[in-house]
């Protein structure tokens, strides 16, 4: 693309460190709001994780059996090998 690597690498570093330098301020204020917010709500969060994980995979299942009895690929534009980017 033609753009100076000595420059993308600048931007990309600065943005990093601006990123994290955030990251770090916001955990160094609300560290101790976010260790009690999941001591207190540890297993709700576990549940919900495993119940939305065990939805998904059924769904996908579920997917994957109805593409195959329909005699139809399981991933839609498999068959020509094109991207629809491209």
């Amino acid at each position: 693309m033609k753009y100076p690597r000595k420059n993308f690498f600048l931007a990309v570093g600065m943005a990093r460190a601006i990123r994290y330098s955030v990251l770090a301020y916001l955990g160094s204020m609300y560290s101790r709001q976010i260790f009690h917010f999941f001591r207190v709500y540890r297993r709700p969060i576990l549940w919900t994780s495993v119940e939305v994980i065990v939805i998904g995979c059924l769904a996908a299942l579920f997917w994957i059996s109805r593409r195959k009895s329909q005699r139809k690929p399981v991933i839609p534009d498999a068959e020509d090998g094109r991207s629809r980017a491209a």
